[in-house]
C-alpha cells in the first residue's frame, strides 16, 4: 500500500505553468460534477497516484 500524499507534498512537485492548468481543470471539473470538494478530492486523486508511481520508479 502506498503512503498517503498530503496536498503540500504535491504542490511542490507540480512545474509552475502545470498550476495553471490544474485550476482549468478544478473549474470544468466543478461545472461537470456541481460540487467543488469532489472536483478537488479527483484531483488530489490523481496526482496522489501520478506521485506514488514515480516514487516506485525512482
Amino acid at each position: 500500500m502506498t503512503k498517503a500524499v498530503l496536498w503540500s507534498d504535491l504542490m511542490g512537485t507540480i512545474p509552475v505553468d502545470a498550476k495553471k492548468e490544474l485550476e482549468q481543470f478544478l473549474y470544468f471539473s466543478e461545472l461537470r460534477t456541481g460540487e467543488p470538494d469532489l472536483a478537488e478530492r479527483r484531483l488530489l486523486e490523481t496526482l496522489s497516484i501520478t506521485v506514488a508511481k514515480r516514487r516506485n520508479v525512482n
